[in-house]
Protein backbone atom coordinates (compact mmCIF):
# COMPACT_ATOMS: atom_id res chain seq x y z
CA UNK A 1 0.00 0.00 0.00
CA UNK A 2 1.07 3.55 0.36
CA UNK A 3 3.59 4.96 2.68
CA UNK A 4 4.29 8.31 4.10
CA UNK A 5 5.23 11.80 3.38
CA UNK A 6 3.49 14.51 5.24
CA UNK A 7 0.91 17.18 4.76
CA UNK A 8 -1.64 18.99 7.02
CA UNK A 9 -5.18 19.96 7.23
CA UNK A 10 -7.80 21.03 9.66
CA UNK A 11 -11.41 19.93 9.61
CA UNK A 12 -14.16 20.64 12.17
CA UNK A 13 -17.33 18.68 12.79
CA UNK A 14 -19.49 19.70 15.73
CA UNK A 15 -21.28 17.08 17.79
CA UNK A 16 -23.22 18.38 20.77
CA UNK A 17 -25.64 17.52 23.55
CA UNK A 18 -26.98 19.71 26.34
CA UNK A 19 -24.24 18.74 28.76
CA UNK A 20 -21.48 17.42 26.47
CA UNK A 21 -19.78 19.36 23.69
CA UNK A 22 -17.69 17.37 21.25
CA UNK A 23 -15.36 19.27 18.91
CA UNK A 24 -13.65 17.24 16.20
CA UNK A 25 -10.37 18.68 15.01
CA UNK A 26 -8.02 16.93 12.62
CA UNK A 27 -4.57 18.16 13.55
CA UNK A 28 -1.13 17.50 12.21
CA UNK A 29 0.85 15.02 14.28
CA UNK A 30 4.25 15.59 12.64
CA UNK A 31 5.98 13.40 10.10
CA UNK A 32 5.86 9.70 10.97
CA UNK A 33 8.51 8.76 8.47
CA UNK A 34 7.92 5.22 7.31
CA UNK A 35 6.39 3.71 10.41
CA UNK A 36 4.26 0.88 9.09
CA UNK A 37 1.08 -0.60 10.50
CA UNK A 38 0.79 -3.99 8.91
CA UNK A 39 0.61 -3.79 5.13
CA UNK A 40 -0.21 -0.10 5.17
CA UNK A 41 1.51 2.86 6.71
CA UNK A 42 0.68 5.67 9.02
CA UNK A 43 0.70 8.98 7.26
CA UNK A 44 0.26 12.47 8.57
CA UNK A 45 -2.09 14.92 7.04
CA UNK A 46 -0.54 18.20 6.31
CA UNK A 47 2.22 20.70 5.96
CA UNK A 48 2.23 24.27 7.15
CA UNK A 49 2.55 25.56 3.59
CA UNK A 50 -0.30 23.41 2.20
CA UNK A 51 -3.36 25.13 0.76
CA UNK A 52 -6.75 24.03 -0.49
CA UNK A 53 -6.58 22.89 -4.10
CA UNK A 54 -9.81 24.75 -4.81
CA UNK A 55 -8.08 28.06 -4.05
CA UNK A 56 -5.47 27.59 -6.78
CA UNK A 57 -5.65 28.78 -10.36
CA UNK A 58 -5.34 26.30 -13.23
CA UNK A 59 -1.80 27.54 -13.81
CA UNK A 60 -0.83 26.94 -10.18
CA UNK A 61 -2.39 23.47 -10.21
CA UNK A 62 -0.49 22.59 -13.36
CA UNK A 63 2.80 23.77 -11.80
CA UNK A 64 2.36 22.02 -8.45
CA UNK A 65 0.32 18.94 -9.42
CA UNK A 66 1.44 18.59 -13.06
CA UNK A 67 -2.17 18.33 -14.19
CA UNK A 68 -5.38 20.34 -13.99
CA UNK A 69 -7.76 17.36 -14.31
CA UNK A 70 -8.42 16.83 -10.61
CA UNK A 71 -11.40 15.56 -8.65
CA UNK A 72 -12.00 18.49 -6.30
CA UNK A 73 -13.44 17.33 -2.99
CA UNK A 74 -13.48 18.92 0.44
CA UNK A 75 -10.33 18.65 2.49
CA UNK A 76 -7.82 18.30 -0.37
CA UNK A 77 -4.57 20.23 -0.08
CA UNK A 78 -1.25 20.57 -1.85
CA UNK A 79 2.05 22.07 -0.77
CA UNK A 80 2.98 25.37 -2.38
CA UNK A 81 6.76 25.34 -1.92
CA UNK A 82 8.94 24.52 -4.92
CA UNK A 83 9.19 20.76 -5.56
CA UNK A 84 12.74 19.36 -5.30
CA UNK A 85 14.86 18.55 -8.37
CA UNK A 86 14.43 14.96 -9.52
CA UNK A 87 18.14 14.21 -9.07
CA UNK A 88 17.73 14.67 -5.31
CA UNK A 89 15.03 11.97 -5.26
CA UNK A 90 16.48 9.46 -7.71
CA UNK A 91 19.41 8.56 -9.90
CA UNK A 92 17.94 10.50 -12.79
CA UNK A 93 20.79 9.70 -15.18
CA UNK A 94 20.39 5.95 -14.65
CA UNK A 95 16.62 6.13 -15.09
CA UNK A 96 17.02 8.20 -18.27
CA UNK A 97 19.46 5.64 -19.70
CA UNK A 98 17.13 2.76 -18.85
CA UNK A 99 14.17 4.49 -20.49
CA UNK A 100 16.24 5.33 -23.57
CA UNK A 101 17.38 1.72 -23.95
CA UNK A 102 13.88 0.27 -23.57
CA UNK A 103 12.34 2.80 -25.94
CA UNK A 104 15.07 2.30 -28.55
CA UNK A 105 14.80 -1.49 -28.37
CA UNK A 106 11.04 -1.34 -28.94
CA UNK A 107 11.10 1.57 -31.40
CA UNK A 108 8.46 2.99 -29.07
CA UNK A 109 6.83 6.35 -29.79
CA UNK A 110 7.53 9.38 -27.64
CA UNK A 111 4.97 10.15 -24.98
CA UNK A 112 4.26 11.57 -21.54
CA UNK A 113 3.26 9.88 -18.32
CA UNK A 114 2.38 11.43 -14.95
CA UNK A 115 2.97 9.19 -11.94
CA UNK A 116 2.46 9.37 -8.20
CA UNK A 117 5.62 7.85 -6.73
CA UNK A 118 6.43 7.01 -3.13
CA UNK A 119 9.71 5.79 -1.66
CA UNK A 120 10.21 4.37 1.82
CA UNK A 121 13.10 5.07 4.18
CA UNK A 122 15.22 2.38 2.50
CA UNK A 123 14.77 4.02 -0.94
CA UNK A 124 12.56 1.17 -2.15
CA UNK A 125 9.51 1.99 -4.25
CA UNK A 126 6.56 1.88 -1.84
CA UNK A 127 3.85 2.99 -4.26
CA UNK A 128 3.42 3.93 -7.89
CA UNK A 129 0.15 5.07 -9.43
CA UNK A 130 -0.33 6.11 -13.04
CA UNK A 131 -2.30 9.37 -13.09
CA UNK A 132 -2.12 10.27 -16.78
CA UNK A 133 -0.56 8.82 -19.90
CA UNK A 134 -0.84 9.41 -23.64
CA UNK A 135 0.86 6.09 -24.42
CA UNK A 136 -0.65 2.63 -24.90
CA UNK A 137 -1.11 0.71 -21.67
CA UNK A 138 1.59 -1.84 -22.48
CA UNK A 139 4.19 0.95 -22.80
CA UNK A 140 2.96 2.87 -19.75
CA UNK A 141 3.37 -0.23 -17.60
CA UNK A 142 7.06 -0.43 -18.53
CA UNK A 143 7.88 2.76 -16.66
CA UNK A 144 7.34 1.75 -13.01
CA UNK A 145 9.87 -1.15 -12.98
CA UNK A 146 12.55 1.22 -14.30
CA UNK A 147 12.35 3.23 -11.06
CA UNK A 148 13.07 0.29 -8.75
CA UNK A 149 16.55 0.37 -7.28
CA UNK A 150 17.17 3.88 -8.57
CA UNK A 151 15.37 6.01 -5.98
CA UNK A 152 17.02 7.86 -3.09
CA UNK A 153 16.00 8.69 0.44
CA UNK A 154 15.85 12.23 1.69
CA UNK A 155 17.24 13.21 5.06
CA UNK A 156 15.76 15.22 7.86
CA UNK A 157 17.70 16.82 10.69
CA UNK A 158 16.60 15.63 14.13
CA UNK A 159 17.93 16.11 17.65
CA UNK A 160 19.94 12.91 17.26
CA UNK A 161 21.34 13.84 13.85
CA UNK A 162 20.28 13.35 10.25
CA UNK A 163 17.65 10.71 9.64
CA UNK A 164 16.65 9.10 6.34
CA UNK A 165 12.97 9.22 5.52
CA UNK A 166 10.69 8.34 2.67
CA UNK A 167 8.96 10.73 0.30
CA UNK A 168 6.11 10.96 -2.16
CA UNK A 169 5.81 13.23 -5.18
CA UNK A 170 4.19 13.44 -8.55
CA UNK A 171 6.49 12.88 -11.49
CA UNK A 172 6.02 13.81 -15.15
CA UNK A 173 8.29 11.90 -17.52
CA UNK A 174 8.75 12.78 -21.18
CA UNK A 175 9.51 9.35 -22.63
CA UNK A 176 11.66 8.92 -25.71
CA UNK A 177 14.73 7.03 -26.89
CA UNK A 178 17.03 10.05 -27.03
CA UNK A 179 16.70 12.28 -23.98
CA UNK A 180 13.95 11.49 -21.44
CA UNK A 181 13.18 14.41 -19.11
CA UNK A 182 11.64 14.67 -15.66
CA UNK A 183 9.52 17.21 -13.79
CA UNK A 184 8.63 16.85 -10.10
CA UNK A 185 5.38 18.03 -8.54
CA UNK A 186 3.64 17.64 -5.19
CA UNK A 187 1.14 15.00 -4.17
CA UNK A 188 -2.53 15.80 -3.58
CA UNK A 189 -3.66 14.95 -0.05
CA UNK A 190 -7.28 14.65 1.05
CA UNK A 191 -8.07 14.49 4.76
CA UNK A 192 -10.57 12.06 6.27
CA UNK A 193 -14.16 13.27 6.37
CA UNK A 194 -16.53 12.23 9.14
CA UNK A 195 -19.51 10.51 7.49
CA UNK A 196 -21.80 9.74 10.42
CA UNK A 197 -21.90 12.71 12.80
CA UNK A 198 -25.55 12.03 13.68
CA UNK A 199 -24.82 8.42 14.64
CA UNK A 200 -21.96 9.56 16.86
CA UNK A 201 -24.20 12.24 18.39
CA UNK A 202 -26.89 9.64 19.16
CA UNK A 203 -24.31 7.37 20.75
CA UNK A 204 -23.09 10.20 22.96
CA UNK A 205 -26.67 11.00 23.90
CA UNK A 206 -27.30 7.39 24.96
CA UNK A 207 -24.07 7.23 26.95
CA UNK A 208 -24.69 10.42 28.88
CA UNK A 209 -28.41 9.78 29.35
CA UNK A 210 -27.58 6.45 30.95
CA UNK A 211 -24.85 7.93 33.15
CA UNK A 212 -26.00 11.28 34.47
CA UNK A 213 -23.53 10.82 37.33
CA UNK A 214 -20.63 11.50 34.96
CA UNK A 215 -22.03 14.76 33.56
CA UNK A 216 -19.67 17.58 34.61
CA UNK A 217 -21.04 20.10 37.08
CA UNK A 218 -22.21 23.45 35.75
CA UNK A 219 -19.33 25.64 34.65
CA UNK A 220 -16.73 22.86 34.71
CA UNK A 221 -14.68 21.77 31.69
CA UNK A 222 -12.79 18.53 31.06
CA UNK A 223 -10.89 17.52 27.92
CA UNK A 224 -9.94 14.04 26.76
CA UNK A 225 -7.40 13.88 23.95
CA UNK A 226 -7.87 10.66 21.96
CA UNK A 227 -5.44 9.39 19.31
CA UNK A 228 -6.31 6.71 16.78
CA UNK A 229 -5.70 5.44 13.27
CA UNK A 230 -8.17 5.82 10.41
CA UNK A 231 -7.43 3.07 7.91
CA UNK A 232 -7.96 2.78 4.15
CA UNK A 233 -11.56 1.69 4.75
CA UNK A 234 -12.32 4.72 6.92
CA UNK A 235 -12.44 2.68 10.13
CA UNK A 236 -10.85 3.84 13.41
CA UNK A 237 -8.50 1.51 15.27
CA UNK A 238 -5.79 1.54 17.94
CA UNK A 239 -7.82 4.07 19.90
CA UNK A 240 -6.11 5.33 23.03
CA UNK A 241 -6.30 8.22 25.44
CA UNK A 242 -3.32 10.45 24.86
CA UNK A 243 -4.25 12.92 27.59
CA UNK A 244 -6.83 12.08 30.23
CA UNK A 245 -9.60 14.38 31.40
CA UNK A 246 -8.85 13.17 34.91
CA UNK A 247 -12.17 11.30 35.07
CA UNK A 248 -11.97 7.71 33.84
CA UNK A 249 -15.68 7.47 32.92
CA UNK A 250 -15.47 10.58 30.73
CA UNK A 251 -12.40 9.12 29.02
CA UNK A 252 -14.38 5.93 28.26
CA UNK A 253 -17.19 7.98 26.70
CA UNK A 254 -14.58 9.75 24.56
CA UNK A 255 -12.99 6.54 23.27
CA UNK A 256 -16.40 5.04 22.51
CA UNK A 257 -17.29 8.15 20.51
CA UNK A 258 -14.11 7.74 18.44
CA UNK A 259 -14.85 4.02 17.95
CA UNK A 260 -18.30 4.71 16.45
CA UNK A 261 -17.05 7.25 13.91
CA UNK A 262 -16.82 6.34 10.21
CA UNK A 263 -14.78 8.35 7.72
CA UNK A 264 -14.17 8.89 4.07
CA UNK A 265 -10.54 7.68 4.15
CA UNK A 266 -7.61 9.99 3.74
CA UNK A 267 -5.98 9.73 0.33
CA UNK A 268 -2.81 10.65 -1.46
CA UNK A 269 -3.18 11.13 -5.20
CA UNK A 270 -6.38 9.08 -5.12
CA UNK A 271 -4.84 6.19 -3.15
CA UNK A 272 -6.39 5.60 0.26
CA UNK A 273 -3.88 5.80 3.11
CA UNK A 274 -3.90 5.19 6.85
CA UNK A 275 -3.46 8.32 8.96
CA UNK A 276 -3.19 9.21 12.63
CA UNK A 277 -5.86 11.55 13.97
CA UNK A 278 -6.03 13.48 17.20
CA UNK A 279 -9.51 14.02 18.62
CA UNK A 280 -9.88 16.46 21.53
CA UNK A 281 -13.22 15.85 23.22
CA UNK A 282 -14.33 18.63 25.53
CA UNK A 283 -16.87 17.83 28.23
CA UNK A 284 -18.66 20.95 29.41
CA UNK A 285 -20.94 21.29 32.40
CA UNK A 286 -23.85 23.42 31.14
Amino acid sequence: MTRPDHTTATDWRALSRASVLIGLLLVSIGALGCASTGSSASETVAADDAVSVGSLSDMERARLLLTTSLPLVDGCTVRTDAPPPFQTLADSAAIARAIGQVWAARSAPSGTVVLSVGADSTASVSSVAILESDLPEELTELVSPLLEGRLKTVTRETASGHRARGWSHRLRIELNADQPSFQVGHSLYCTPLLLNPEEVRRHLHRQTAARQDIVPSRGSRYTTLVWFLVDEDGLPSNIRVRRSSGIADLDRVATEAARHARYRPASRDGIFVTVVLSLPIVHLGL
